[in-house]
């Protein structure tokens, strides 16, 4: 029939259906014009995609979820067991055990940090006036500072190693330009030797008597000048030489050998520092100060090394009245400072350098427990903005532009 006839229509009807044959069924509707199929099918979106999208990000928010409480569980329980801290712990104390090999039988051997030993000496200027009955009066002088070297020698390993033996010699060599003075510097203090002849022998008569008349024929009184390395490291005493059948050495010296003259020594602290006020009281010239005068020592709560320490000691003399010796008839009744010395020793620099490379990994190793719970908690973060996310309704934007 003509172009514009009924029957032309069926052609396009026919044509549009099969344009319109693979329009998914959540897309098909009822037939209403050709046209409006057609573009129902051109707006109807593809979505296998977008849901293929959603899914797989469900399963990463999901799995956020489930990595975060295993990660908090894990953080936790390895807190509270102290995992990593008991294997530092465990390795430092292999690293302690005195054998071959290890750092601590290194430092055992042949300790690193230098040693110093610092003498000061109470210098009295009125040793007359002592006798008669006066308080002594001291000028403090020094430091006369020594270096001291000790290193392990002829070391044994004995019982399977759980038992080492060595020799440890100390040397001690004098260090000028750390000191004031030399030793050659001449020092007045008590006669320690004659002190302690007196208290030895006071109850002896007739040594007594010896004593005394050698002190007077020799002109020994209770003071008397040394040189400061004499004084330290040994020298030949008059009055112990002439009583060299009651002694079993003529020689002294606060450092010589082992001391076998059973001297009234008695110890404090420097000045007299932490003791009764009356001591500080009897002498003139003490000062006492903490930081001058406190022992101290810095040491690494992790590895137990050594950072710092000064041990600071005086030596004293104890000084009365003696019947059988008329030298001392007048004297007060008084603890006399002779001298003090600082051991001290800091560590090198090596050492130290060593320490914080361990400290620094230590405390990484002791912090994963809680490095994997902040871990944890991120993820937790994460897990909960995104279900937020999700349980959004979905905006106007997002519907369909046509609906059947």
């Amino acid at each position: 029939m003509g172009f514009y006839g009924g029957s032309s229509e069926r052609p396009l009807q026919e044509h549009t259906r099969s344009a319109c044959c693979a329009v998914p069924d959540s897309c098909r509707h009822s037939q209403p014009s050709s046209a409006a199929v057609c573009v129902r099918v051109l707006l109807c979106p593809n979505r296998t995609e977008p849901n293929r999208i959603m899914l797989l990000r469900s399963c990463c928010v999901y799995g956020a979820g489930v990595l975060c409480v295993l990660l908090l569980v894990a953080g936790i329980a390895m807190a509270l067991a102290q995992v990593f801290q008991k294997l530092i712990n465990n390795t430092i104390k292999e690293q302690v055990v005195l054998e071959n090999g290890t750092e601590a039988f290194s430092v055992w051997r042949d300790p690193p940090p230098p040693v110093y030993m610092q003498f000061y000496f109470f210098n009295l200027t009125n040793p007359a006036e002592v006798l008669e009955g006066d308080k002594p009066f001291v000028l403090q002088i020094g430091p006369y500072t020594y270096r001291e070297y000790r290193p392990k020698e002829e070391v044994k390993f004995m019982d399977n190693g759980t038992r080492v033996a060595a020799v440890n010699p100390k040397t001690y060599v004098f260090e000028p330009n750390m000191s004031r003075g030399s030793e050659d510097d001449i020092v007045r203090t008590v006669d320690i030797p004659v002190v302690t002849a007196m208290e030895k022998f006071k109850d002896t008569l007739l040594v007594s008597r010896i004593i005394s008349d050698v002190m007077k024929a020799k002109g020994i009184g209770m003071f008397r000048t040394f040189r400061v390395g004499d004084l330290l490291w040994g020298y030949e005493d008059p009055l112990l030489k002439e009583l060299k059948q009651f002694v079993p050495d003529d020689h002294f010296g606060l450092f010589f050998k082992v001391s076998s003259t059973g001297a009234p020594i008695i110890m404090s602290s420097p000045h007299f520092y932490q003791a009764d006020d009356k001591f500080v009281q009897d002498v003139l010239g003490m000062n006492p100060n903490k930081e001058e005068h406190e022992t101290v020592i810095d040491v690494n709560p992790l590895t137990g090394l050594l950072l710092r320490g000064a041990k600071r000691v005086q030596v004293n003399v104890y000084l009365h009245q003696i019947p059988a010796f008329s030298q001392t008839e007048k004297i007060r009744t008084l603890v006399f400072p002779v001298m003090y010395l600082n051991e001290s020793v800091v560590i090198d620099e090596e050492s130290a350098e060593k320490l914080h490379a361990v400290v620094t990994k230590a405390n990484v190793i002791v912090n994963i427990p809680f490095i994997v719970i902040s871990v944890g908690i991120l993820l937790g973060v994460i897990f909960i903005v995104f279900m937020c996310r999700q349980q959004r309704p979905v905006s106007s934007e997002q519907q369909p532009l046509l609906s059947s």
